[in-house]
């Protein structure tokens, strides 16, 4: 949702205007409209995107379902995140927005709005940062009280009850975190991944026909999905970077992981490298979360998939170029998890994941493979994994 340039003009244009007429309407209209109460008995949750905020997000989630075990709890996804969730065991209901690409259908929306409001929800915490949409579904729903994002220049938080600041040096972790302090919440676990037994069968599998015990498991997530190529590290450094691997650790299992719009940038490499495994295109979500956990280490752009590896405990470099590791970078739990940036004084230059000030990507070009290489054989050297 983030890339479509579609999406982003109607939600922009058409969504602020729409948000502060309601915002103001809220204000005047009787009380009685929305039926006030103490305690939420019916909660629900709102992340249409992304992965990886999706993977940090459910970490408030999980801790208000913590302090409040007796409520039910509901999810608004979309297909993007829907695999994801539908893992999540304290979860009650997913309700999936037919909000991306061909499966758009504006009277299909408007009738799952219908179905939401039926609900009678008493609480709506809403995890978007920019969008205006989820608040609109919110307010249209009736949900007693709305608690979402105060994001700077973004106009969404005239239907909130509770606008909590959407600060930019602060990492998004820290900020999904505040969205439920205010309903006091205070303890949170690290980010997790859910797995099915289905996923483990079949990661599993996976794992026994592609590792070997006397050869290092490499996972390279090269994209960064179709719209996010400014994030991306170039190819040709990639194979600098594996070549050098090869050079000193000797025998290595290389596997490249992505969605269906990188299959051609991991073929790319697999021509040039030679013995590798190209898995892009191929692995279900739950497939690839579970292949990344048996890994020695995972090497990436900042993307969901960086994410799932530092949940999932895995040892990973993540390479910054337009991002912010302060607000996006890993989150570090008992593995290891480098960061590297780009020494450019143009970077970082985004503050909502899309707003790239250039048209280019020389910020990523301008990591060295060489410093890139040293800091894997640091981490594959000094990381014990947890037995």
């Amino acid at each position: 949702m983030r890339g479509s340039r579609k999406h982003k003009l109607v939600d922009y244009y058409l969504g602020i205007s729409l948000v502060g007429l309601l915002g103001i309407l809220k204000r005047i209209i009787p009380a009685r409209f929305f039926k006030k109460k103490q305690k939420p008995r019916r909660v629900l949750f709102i992340k249409l995107a992304a992965i990886g905020d999706t993977v940090l997000f459910l970490t408030a989630v999980k801790a208000f379902k913590v302090k409040f075990p007796d409520v039910e709890l509901d999810f608004l996804c979309s297909p993007i995140n829907r695999e994801l969730l539908e893992r999540v065991p304290f979860i009650n209901r997913l309700w999936v927005m037919p909000l991306s690409g061909k499966q758009f259908r504006l009277k299909a929306v408007l009738q799952m709005c219908g179905e939401i409001r039926g609900q009678a929800y008493d609480l709506a915490i809403d995890g978007e940062q920019w969008s205006r949409i989820t608040p609109l579904i919110a307010f249209y729903a009736r949900i007693n009280k709305l608690v979402g994002f105060k994001t700077p220049g973004q106009y969404r938080h005239y239907l909130f009850d509770e606008a909590i600041d959407h600060g930019q040096n602060a990492h998004e972790l820290e900020l999904f975190k505040d969205l439920v302090k205010g309903l006091g919440v205070t303890e949170f676990e690290p980010p997790q991944i859910y797995f099915k037994e289905e996923d483990a069968r079949k990661g599993g599998k996976l794992l026994r026909e592609l590792t070997r015990k006397d050869a290092k498991t490499i996972i390279i997530h090269p994209g960064c999905g179709s719209h996010g190529w400014q994030r991306e590290w170039p190819p040709e450094n990639y194979v600098r970077l594996i070549t050098g691997l090869r050079k000193e650790l000797g025998k290595v299992t290389v596997i490249f992981t992505g969605g269906k719009s990188e299959v051609a940038l991991g073929e790319e490499l697999k021509v040039k490298l030679g013995d590798t495994v190209n898995l892009c295109g191929r692995l279900e979500l739950m497939e690839m979360c579970f292949l990344i956990s048996g890994a020695d280490i995972f090497i990436s752009g900042n993307t969901g998939p960086m994410h799932i590896a530092a949940a999932v405990k895995t040892p990973l470099i993540a390479l910054h170029g337009p991002t912010d590791q302060r607000k996006w970078g890993p989150v570090a739990t008992s593995a290891g998890a480098m960061v590297i940036k780009s020494p450019l004084e143009c970077s970082p230059c985004l503050s909502l994941g899309f707003e790239y000030q250039c048209g280019g990507n020389e910020c990523l070009r301008s990591i060295e493979p060489g410093e890139v290489l040293a800091a894997a054989l640091k981490l594959l050297g000094t990381v014990k994994r947890d037995a």
